[in-house]
């Protein structure tokens, strides 16, 4: 049989579960300080719907909805293929001088640009602004890319941007329902 030394020898080590039991303490209390800290900075400068104890900011909840992920990632897209656009169409616009192709080019940007500034704002009704803004700004890039004989290439990349970004945007029309 063994003898209490080598019964010692053989168990485990529990300062790795103390340590990790600590880590998990000291991370909890730091996340009690940080909602202590906002419960505080709130009551003093009585900010209107600031919760009145640490109960009730013990029960709200942590992260992001899925739909407020898909909100983010719609925006950022329609403001990022706006931005190429806008970063093509204004030297164009500068070296060749006003054309109605060209200035129907930035409008259509600009209002992409809107849209995603209201997803990212979740401001009213952004998802139509958004999906009108985004399908004028494909057909305008559609059109240029015939006009200028790369249908493939730019056509089909104009398509791919749409279908991504519009994508996004159908899924928080699922998730807001």
């Amino acid at each position: 049989m063994f003898t209490k030394k080598e019964k010692d020898e053989d168990a485990p080590d529990n300062t790795v579960l103390r340590e990790a039991a600590n880590s998990a303490l000291d991370l909890h209390s730091l996340v009690r300080a940080k909602r202590i800290f906002v419960l505080r900075f709130f009551s003093t400068t009585r900010v209107a719907g600031a919760a009145d104890s640490l109960a009730e900011l013990d029960g709200v909840p942590v992260g992001l909805a899925p739909a407020d992920i898909t909100r983010f990632v719609a925006g950022t897209l329609a403001a990022l293929w706006a931005a190429a656009g806008l970063a093509t169409m204004i030297p164009s616009l500068a070296a060749v001088g006003p054309s109605s192709g060209i200035l129907i080019a930035i409008i259509s940007n600009l209002a992409l640009v809107a849209g995603a500034s209201l997803a990212l704002a979740n401001a009213h009704r952004w998802r139509s602004l958004l999906l009108i803004a985004l399908l004028l700004v494909t057909i305008d890039r559609i059109a240029s890319a015939v006009a200028m004989g790369a249908v493939l290439t730019q056509g089909l990349s104009a398509v791919v941007a749409f279908a991504a970004i519009a994508g996004a945007t159908m899924i928080t029309f699922q998730r807001a329902a």
